[in-house]
């Protein structure tokens, strides 16, 4: 199975096609494999659009975007991406929408071990196995926010892109998913790369360990640190740690300055 979840950008331009506005600018940036980089900034600044991009669902204007040395033309399987709004087919069940991207990565599997590894999957996540034969209509929020991570992992690609997975959910629920993506990923052997866009800088300190602030459009990175895995080892570290509470301050005043430094102009 493919391991290797590098990411280069380089000198990256993107408008939308007939618009001549960019809405990203000189981005340059290099990730390794096995990295989990939370991509912070103001609402519309273009995390999403740059999530979109590693996904090859957009075209870049300009510059590239490269995995493993290559271009990113399209889509593929060796990206799993979970967005908001969950992404599941409404007409399928749980499983079988589990069982369809498993089906298109491993399709000398035969139906029976997809089946069985959608169910795996199920568990992994946190769900009962009776949940495979629900519609989305007849779960939580939260229950097809799992069955949305379970297929992406399931796939076993290099890298993961989660667009604000759990922004609709309520507190509670969010942060039990947090954990859940937090120990899935440092569960792998290798660790698979993990792009997580948020507008929350406590929720980008609790799951990074790279974070890089985009600033206001047309946007490009002015702020990227690297932090250690235990940096917040517990969400009671997000209070109760000076180290924590000073980067919290920095990636605020990063972020509000920018906005600052553009109303001024």
């Amino acid at each position: 199975m493919d391991q290797a979840g590098k990411i280069e950008i380089k000198d990256l331009r993107f408008s939308y096609p007939g618009s001549d506005k960019l809405i990203l600018e000189n981005i340059n940036a290099s990730f390794e494999d096995g990295e989990f980089v939370c991509i912070l900034g103001q609402s519309g600044c273009g995390k999403s659009t740059l999530l979109r991009l590693i996904a090859g669902l957009e075209t870049v204007t300009g510059g590239e975007v490269l995995m493993h040395g290559e271009p990113i033309k399209d889509a593929g399987l060796d990206r799993g991406v979970v967005f908001q709004d969950y992404g599941l087919f409404p007409w399928m069940t749980a499983g079988e929408n589990i069982t369809l991207a498993i089906h298109q990565r491993f399709p000398q599997m035969s139906k029976e071990e997809q089946q069985n590894l959608a169910c795996d999957m199920l568990e992994k996540v946190g769900l009962e196995r009776e949940v495979f034969k629900k519609l989305p209509k007849e779960l939580s929020g939260g229950m097809k926010q799992r069955c949305a991570i379970a297929q992406a992992f399931a796939i076993d690609p290099p890298i993961f892109l989660m667009d604000e997975p759990f922004g609709a959910l309520d507190a509670v629920t969010r942060a039990k998913l947090q954990d859940l993506v937090l120990d899935l990923w440092r569960g792998q052997t290798p660790r698979k790369s993990v792009f997580f866009v948020t507008h929350d800088v406590d929720e980008a300190i609790l799951l990074a360990n790279r974070i890089i602030v985009l600033g206001q459009r047309p946007s490009s990175i002015i702020f990227d640190i690297k932090v250690d895995d235990d940096f917040c080892s517990s969400r009671e570290h997000q209070y109760d740690n000076p180290e924590v509470a000073k980067l919290r301050g920095e990636l605020v005043r990063q972020i509000n300055q920018d906005v600052a430094e553009r109303v001024d102009k």
